[in-house]
């Protein structure tokens, strides 16, 4: 398959959304970030960065991001980096670490590559930088088929880490244009995040499996929303919620709308400490469920936040 020459350059996808949320300041960061040094989250031992890249005699030539130069010696870091240096790829951040992107609206598209619609690629609308555009499918010229548009949707994390891993081709692009039906010469453009394997849409199940290499970061004080599952044990954190809740304050009463709650389950929220930053990673495996409200959550993976999984003893 011939190979497509994105020519696309580093940090051209992700801007800092601002007034979606809580901003923080420079100065109300640092004193975060000199609390969270003391920290007892902060792992003690002390990581080196990988050095090397898939080509064992080549050393690492990319660099850690200036916003992630604080939070360097965390161990979630450690690891974005360390596959940075694999795929010999940048990091890019969402925002600066004094902007949130909470209740920052997003439309996706999945472009299923069988019959059977259980793989797909999966396009987004949020990192792609300073352009116009719409929640409302209609608004576009969309002619592709066996595709699925999924919109009216908010994400909750204040931050975004992305590795850019994939090597892009002529029919699958880094960037998917489409024209306003009112006006063609305005498009919209929908940045490729990586596949995606479904096998259902059953809510509570783990259907789909989003192979993507990214972090997604609560800041301190933030509020988190869970489902915790006894059997196995699994906690999943809420990364995207439906339109329909007019604002994320309505997500605290979310349980008394939840009649088909597994046995055992519980839905509930968390107020981040002052002192704590939340880091939920993917490593080409970042497993999906959605609750009965098309509420979409991933899983936390233990090492990721074990004094989190201690706080429920199930």
């Amino acid at each position: 398959m011939k190979r497509y020459n994105s020519n696309y350059t580093k940090f051209k996808y992700f801007r800092g959304i601002k007034n979606h949320g809580t901003n923080y300041s420079v100065e109300q960061n640092q004193k975060l970030i000199q609390v969270l040094y003391g920290n007892s989250i902060m792992n003690n031992s002390i990581y080196n960065f990988v050095t090397n890249s898939k080509s064992t005699t080549n050393t690492c030539t990319t660099k850690l991001p200036s916003e992630l130069i604080p939070f360097q010696k965390l161990p979630q870091i450690q690891e974005m980096y360390s596959l940075s240096c694999q795929y010999n790829k940048e990091l890019i951040v969402a925002n600066t670490f004094d902007q949130t992107m909470t209740n920052t609206p997003m439309m996706e598209m999945l472009f299923f590559t069988d019959e059977t619609k259980t793989n797909s690629y999966v396009y987004i609308s949020y990192f792609v930088k300073n352009q116009l555009s719409t929640q409302i499918p209609d608004d576009l010229i969309i002619n592709d088929t066996n595709i699925f548009i999924n919109t009216y949707r908010r994400f909750l994390m204040d931050n975004a880490i992305i590795l850019d891993y994939m090597d892009y081709t002529e029919e699958w692009p880094a960037d998917k244009y489409y024209s306003f039906k009112n006006n063609t010469n305005i498009s919209m453009a929908f940045h490729n995040l990586g596949t995606v394997t479904s096998t259902g849409i059953e809510p509570y199940q783990e259907t789909s499996v989003v192979h993507r290499i990214n972090a997604w970061v609560w800041y301190p004080t933030s509020f988190i929303y869970l489902l915790v599952c006894p059997e196995p044990y699994k906690i999943y954190i809420m990364q995207t919620y439906t339109g329909d809740l007019l604002s994320n304050q309505e997500l605290v009463y979310l349980s008394s709308r939840m009649t088909n709650l597994p046995s055992g389950w519980i839905y509930t929220y968390l107020n981040l400490e002052k002192d704590t930053y939340l880091f939920v990673t993917a490593d080409l495996d970042a497993i999906i469920v959605k609750d009965e409200l098309d509420n979409s959550y991933q899983y936390i993976k233990e090492k990721d936040a074990q004094w989190l999984y201690d706080k429920y003893i199930l």
